[in-house]
C-alpha cells in the first residue's frame, strides 16, 4: 500500500495564490453578458425531477 503525502504550502503564499485565483476567475466571469452568466449559472443547478409531483409514476390497476 502507498502512502502519499502532499507538501503543505506556507499561509502566506497561500493566501497570494488565492488571491491570484480569484482575481483571474472574477476577471474572466466579468467578461460574461448577463444572459451567458445567468446560462452558467443555471447549468451548475441540480435537475429538478418533476414528474413526481405531477402523478407520472404509473398506476398499478388489477382489472
Amino acid at each position: 500500500m502507498a502512502f502519499v503525502l502532499a507538501h503543505p504550502i506556507p499561509t502566506a503564499r497561500r493566501s497570494t495564490l488565492l488571491h491570484a485565483g480569484r482575481t483571474a476567475a472574477s476577471r474572466l466571469w466579468a467578461r460574461r453578458t448577463p444572459q451567458q452568466r445567468a446560462a452558467a449559472y443555471v447549468s451548475r443547478m441540480p435537475v429538478a425531477v418533476i414528474t413526481a409531483s405531477l402523478g407520472g409514476h404509473p398506476t398499478h390497476r388489477r382489472g
